[in-house]
């Protein structure tokens, strides 16, 4: 994932940071005992190069959504958090 560029609202262009997705990810999972890798790995797959950091806030956003099931009812905290 290293080598994917992430389009700024502004237009401007940075190198993909990880970090930053996790940082996000694992404030939404706060008190919430679920394993916030899970979403982590569901969005890498969707990721592309020049991808708008919007776009990464919506992907995070409905791949939660996705995720709620009678199982994992908190997924739906989590994306609302999102």
């Amino acid at each position: 994932m290293s080598d994917i560029n992430i389009t700024k609202s502004d237009g401007s262009k940075q190198p993909f940071d990880i970090q930053k997705i996790r940082k996000h990810i694992n404030l939404a999972y706060s008190g919430i005992g679920l394993n916030p890798l899970e979403l982590e790995s569901k969005i890498a797959l969707s990721l592309r190069q020049n991808i708008k950091s919007s776009e990464i806030q919506q992907l995070l956003v409905t791949t939660a959504l996705s995720m709620i099931t009678v199982e994992q009812p908190e997924m739906a905290i989590i994306a609302g958090r999102l």
